[in-house]
């Protein structure tokens, strides 16, 4: 019965050299259980307010449904009930560790109204190295959309988050961001 009292108190004091002398604390263990690649998709949502009557012309000639812009009489005001807007497609961020600290970052649009016109993306890479902003923007004439980086972050827990909007032949879609976390080793 004697050893184990003077264990106890043993235990607790290594357990205090380890916690102030720098071993990893919860926070960067849990960098290590985050997965070293990541994907994430979330939807873009229609400004219904926005279509012009360009936007709704298209809609109409090909049948596009958001917004009831492809059916509403051109003189009607569109619904805009939606809470958010209308899913007008999707986004989809990567995130991968490439080791040394430093990680890849990929995203690609994808429009359900017609072809993407433009983009204005922000993406920031949060880690132990500080926190990265990165600027998309422009016209880009293809469908999905589509780019990427490679960027040191630290080793340890990352963060990405992307927001903007994506002009589509009808609509201006603005991003409903879900980060993505890897652990960057």
């Amino acid at each position: 019965m004697r050893r184990r009292i003077i264990g106890v108190p043993i235990a607790v004091a290594a357990l205090v050299v380890l916690v102030t002398t720098g071993i990893p604390t919860t926070a960067a263990v849990a960098a290590y259980t985050d997965p070293l690649g990541t994907t994430v998709t979330t939807p873009l949502f229609a400004d219904c307010s926005g279509v012009d009557a360009s936007g709704r012309e298209y809609a109409r000639r090909h049948g596009i449904a958001v917004c009831a812009a492809n059916t509403t009489p051109p003189d009607v005001a569109l619904r805009t009930e939606a809470v958010g807007g209308e899913e007008c497609g999707a986004l989809t961020l990567t995130a991968m560790s490439w080791g040394r600290g430093v990680a890849a970052i990929a995203w690609r649009a994808s429009s359900e109204t017609g072809p993407i016109e433009g983009v204005d993306l922000t993406v920031s890479v949060s880690g132990r190295a500080g926190t990265t902003v990165h600027r998309f923007s422009g016209p880009t004439g293809s469908t999905p959309a589509s780019e990427g980086m490679v960027t040191y972050v630290g080793t340890g827990l990352a963060v990405v988050t992307i927001s903007g909007t994506v002009e589509t032949a009808v609509a201006a879609c603005s991003l409903s961001s879900a980060p993505a976390r890897i652990g960057v080793r």
